[in-house]
């Protein structure tokens, strides 16, 4: 219904009282108000159905009048008193926007209304309250920093007036409320607030630190072993591949994110687990070599946590298990639909896209792999097309001498067209290459990256190519993908056979990669440490050595939760956490002459986590900035109106009390509709919410369905193992919370400036008495925005009280062996 219309139901419906209506000679009473007057304009006018209109709810202080509600969102309440006598309100035809504690509204009655209104909100988490007598209006906010009196209300004095019911229809009706016209509304009288950090006020805050002395020889070093360069990529896998052990796992939780273990519901499918870095051929290694041999066909399902090494799994088999084998008996391709890391120029949805990209990914692989086998002379090619061009005879050649210059040019033309073909010529090529004894296999890698109908459609198209060549197709996936795509019936379509990848232990990686880099030393010193220079030479190798025995004690026997974090931060992502530890090797805040000094003193040295979280999340800088740290701040605010500290964790707390719950999409997601349901029923923030949300999921913290979408386009999302390791470990811990808060925006300008002059000091008191402030500030900024959540909200319960004993218990440790120096202190801390 439009205004018009909704104007017209409530000007006759207010007509009957403006006339002087009574009941039996009596004015109406509140009851006869609401049933008469109220119910029909929110109902008739507004757009209200009663499926959403809840009448005496009772809360502590008594009975809500109504309460709107939608899908447990509570939108506005409304307390309603009598029409008579009126409320004595300044006489307007038009809205006016006053302060609840100022002259306008200082009629008695209205303001006991307004008090009982707003005394109700808490218990319902209503963000907005509206008090009337059926046709004088009072809306104003229920949720905000100022105290009641001083807070900015719409007042509508007549809503027969055009202008007072335009604005109640713009505030009130259906579709505007639940469509957050209140918010927005009294967001934009609010002031706008002045947000800044506490880093604005220091002095040269961007400020690079110098690289350590060893950087040119570690950088070097670096780039050869911890980075997975296409040109080192098989000398990585020769020299560096690791048999996969159980590892003991400090969180059980984190263990079951990162899916060292083939999952309960992949191993309920029916997978063989696969053990992918024995030295020894696989149970996979064997099916396929089994499959090229005998020329059987089939397609293969390869499943795993974000990287296991499915690729590096399959590219070790093509290049060092297997080499022979398949450069004698097959026609490898592999098409990955995200190469670099990043999904495919242009929009891969229907079937012939996806036909189209891997035929042009499969004619590349063709001329570079097995140009000697698919010559393109033009005689080559008239082979090559000699099935295509065979109808020509009955069709475009019929009666025509084969030699006729006519004849030729119809050929050529044909040929023409079917060379700049991708799918024509690919077809032709691998019809070729079987011919020649050849077994296609194609590697459709990262297929599950671009969502489920995507997923399944390459599915389907593998099956049709394994049927057209005569192929062996491997599908390689994520576990949580498979489960959901194996529920939903998709390989019922065809038989399949399964395996399962588990990841590798970051630990004995990171302990292989550097003992490589300490034999590649050995092996020729003379790549990192030229002989011009040998005595400066010399002690930088000794130097260096030393120092990557430290970095392998550190990583591997003495202190786990260096490992536990970069296998966490990188969600379990073998290159991401390779590069995050290339970043501390080589960050100005690791202080290698310090290292070296105090290994010289007592031996044994290991690296302690703060110093490591701190080299990783500065890098070469003095304070943390988050454009140039791969360490997400979780305590950020988003650009959001009125948006808040806590919301990312807020989030990651929710997905992670449903990481078990059931979903179509998989386990632990949560769609997106019950999740924005529950969020706003708490914080009436919508902005905030969407901008959090594709924060998280930039920052590998959550995972959405489709994957990567960071848009309305989602449909579910889940924790992440990286979200869980900020969510129950580094937002608790004083190393990183003291990095942070210098980064973070405030609206508290003298809270800004004393944190900043004292931000260089480094005394454990100065460092305590600067996180406690800070620690103080987020507790009554939680404590503020929990105050009007329903304690039977999901977001009710506070994160501060955790996130401050742990941090004071970290303080008292270090406290304590400040106090005591000769008592060792725990390598755990966090």
């Amino acid at each position: 219904m439009g205004m018009d219309e909704a104007f017209e139901i409530a000007k006759g419906v207010l007509a009957l009282w403006k006339a002087g209506l009574s009941v039996e000679g009596k004015e109406l009473s509140e009851t006869d108000t609401r049933l008469k007057l109220i119910d029909p304009v929110f109902g008739d006018g507004l757009g209200w159905s009663e499926t959403y209109i809840i009448r005496e709810e009772p809360v502590d202080e008594g009975f809500v009048d109504y309460t709107f509600r939608k899908t447990g969102r509570n939108f506005f309440l409304l307390e309603a008193k009598r029409v008579l006598p009126n409320f004595d309100l300044p006489v307007r035809s038009d809205p006016e926007i006053v302060t609840i504690g100022g002259a306008a509204l200082s009629d008695k009655k209205l303001q006991k209304a307004i008090r009982q209104a707003a005394g109700y909100a808490p218990n319902l988490g209503c963000p907005f309250c509206v008090v009337t007598n059926g046709y004088q209006y009072v809306i104003f906010p229920a949720i905000q920093e100022l105290p009641l009196a001083k807070r900015k209300a719409v007042l509508l004095a007549d809503i027969t007036a055009p202008a007072c019911f335009k604005m109640l229809y713009e505030l009130l009706s259906y579709d505007a409320a639940t469509g957050s016209a209140l918010r927005r509304y009294f967001a934009s009288l609010e002031e706008v607030e002045t947000l800044t950090t506490p880093l604005s006020f220091v002095d040269n805050p961007d400020r690079e630190l110098t690289r350590n002395r060893l950087w040119s020889v570690l950088n070097h070093l670096a780039t050869r072993v911890l980075e997975d360069r296409p040109e080192s990529r098989i000398e990585i896998i020769e020299n560096c591949y690791i048999t996969t052990r159980e590892t003991r796992e400090t969180d059980s939780q984190l263990r079951d994110l990162l899916a060292r273990q083939p999952p309960r519901l992949i191993r309920e499918s029916g997978s063989s687990a696969v053990r992918p870095f024995s030295r020894e051929k696989t149970s996979i290694g064997h099916a396929l070599e089994s499959a090229i041999k005998d020329r059987k066909t089939g397609v293969y399902v390869l499943t795993g946590g974000v990287g296991s090494g499915k690729t590096t799994f399959l590219a070790r088999f093509q290049h060092v298990v297997e080499p022979a084998l398949v450069n004698e008996f097959c026609a490898w391709f592999k098409v990955d639909f995200l190469p670099s890391g990043k999904p495919p120029s242009g929009t891969l949805t229907g079937e012939d896209d996806i036909e189209s990209f891997i035929f042009r990914a499969v004619r590349k692989q063709i001329g570079e792999g097995y140009a000697n086998e698919i010559k393109t002379d033009g005689e080559s090619l008239r082979v090559l097309f000699a099935d295509e061009l065979a109808p020509l005879k009955d069709t475009l050649l019929y009666g025509m001498a084969q030699d006729s210059d006519h004849a030729r040019a119809i050929v050529n033309s044909q040929v023409h067209d079917l060379f700049h073909r991708d799918k024509a010529f690919a077809k032709a090529a691998i019809r070729r290459l079987v011919y020649l004894g050849r077994r296609p296999v194609f590697v459709l890698d990262n297929s599950d990256q671009l969502g489920e109908d995507f997923q399944e459609r390459v599915f389907l198209l593998a099956k049709s190519m394994q049927d057209e060549f005569k192929a062996i197709c491997i599908v390689s996936l994520r576990d949580e993908k498979f489960y959901a795509a194996y529920y939903r019936g998709v390989f019922n379509a065809f038989p399949t056979s399964k395996f399962h990848i588990g990841s590798p232990d970051l630990q004995d990686v990171l302990r292989r990669r550097l003992e490589y880099g300490l034999a590649l030393i050995d092996k020729n010193p003379e790549e990192f440490f030229p002989a011009a220079q040998e005595a400066e030479a010399s002690l930088k190798l000794d130097d260096c050595k030393r120092l990557l025995e430290i970095f392998i004690r550190s990583v591997t026997y003495r202190n786990r939760n260096i490992v536990r974090m970069v296998e966490s931060v990188a969600g379990g992502n073998i290159r991401f956490g390779l590069e995050i530890f290339r970043d501390f090797v080589g960050s100005g805040n690791t202080d290698v002459t310090a290292i070296l000094q105090t290994d010289r003193g007592r031996g044994g040295y290991v690296v302690p986590f703060h110093q490591f979280a701190k080299s990783v999340t500065l890098n070469n800088s003095e304070f943390y900035h988050a454009g140039k740290s791969s360490i997400v701040n979780v305590y950020a605010r988003s650009a959001g109106v009125r948006s808040s500290h806590f919301t990312r964790l807020r989030l990651l707390s929710y997905m992670h009390d449903n990481q078990k719950s059931a979903s179509a999409h998989g386990e632990g997601y949560v769609d997106i509709d019950t999740l924005r349901e529950d969020f706003l029923g708490a914080f009436d923030n919508p902005e905030d919410l969407s901008q959090s949300l594709a924060h998280l999921v930039r920052s590998f913290l959550l995972d959405s369905e489709p994957p990567r979408v960071f848009d309305a386009d989602a449909q579910a999302y889940k924790i992440a193992a990286s979200g869980a390791y900020y969510l129950k470990y580094l937002a608790q811990s004083l190393a990183y919370v003291d990095l942070m808060l210098y980064d973070t925006a405030i609206a508290d300008t003298t809270l800004a400036r004393n944190l900043a002059a004292i931000a260089r000091a480094r005394d454990l008191n100065v460092r305590s008495e600067r996180v406690q402030t800070w620690l103080h500030y987020l507790a009554e900024e939680e404590a503020r925005e929990l105050a009007l959540v329903p304690p039977s909200s999901a977001f009710s319960a506070p994160l501060m009280p955790a996130i401050i004993a742990q941090i004071n218990t970290e303080l008292e440790t270090l406290s304590q062996r400040r106090a005591s120096p000769s008592t060792p202190g725990p390598s755990s801390a966090r």
